[in-house]
């Protein structure tokens, strides 16, 4: 069993909202961010009824297993971490070409070489946005009922129109809807 303890206070004043446990089996640790955001928002009063997708990320536990590496080498923001997320992202979805996270993940990945000017040893620097937009656009196909998804979408929209913020912005009202 995994396991996480939150505790909520309001900032600046310092109020205690609550403490909460949240559990789930090792099997279902995919759950434990969503479960997570439902306590918290239990804790402040404000519950959502989200329109979930009924489906696991993925039956693969290896290619989950791959995006969870992927995205901690993608919040490293190294140039090195980021090659091996974008090489992590790509495993998993070849293992599970419909893991709508793994995708996402891929573009995020690409988004944070693009800003940053890394290199990627097989995607030249003129490939980079062409790329992001395709893994947004397979994460969009296999579910677009995940939050992290949307996420993935508004930042690809954000480097691809820079002048207009409006796909962007709406990719990230999806997001939060969900």
């Amino acid at each position: 069993s995994v396991e996480v303890t939150l505790s909520v206070t309001v900032e600046p004043t310092g109020e205690f909202k609550g403490r909460q446990v949240v559990r789930r089996p090792l099997g279902r640790a995919h759950e434990l961010p969503e479960a997570a955001t439902d306590a918290i928002l239990a804790l402040v009063g404000r519950p959502r009824t989200p329109a979930r997708s009924a489906r696991p990320p993925t039956t693969d536990s290896i290619a989950y297993d791959l995006y969870l590496r992927g995205r901690f080498q993608t919040d490293r923001r190294t140039e090195a971490s980021t090659q091996r997320a974008v090489a992590l992202f790509r495993h998993a979805v070849q293992r599970d070409s419909n893991f709508a996270e793994g995708w996402a993940g891929l573009a995020r990945a690409l988004q944070q070489v693009n800003l940053r000017r890394y290199h990627i040893p097989d995607i030249p620097a003129d490939r980079v946005l062409s790329t992001m937009y395709e893994a947004s656009q397979r994460a969009l196909d296999a579910d677009s009922t995940r939050p992290f998804v949307w996420i993935a979408r508004g930042l690809t929209f954000r480097d691809l129109e820079p002048s207009s913020r409006r796909a962007a912005l709406l990719a990230y009202q999806k997001a939060i809807a969900l």
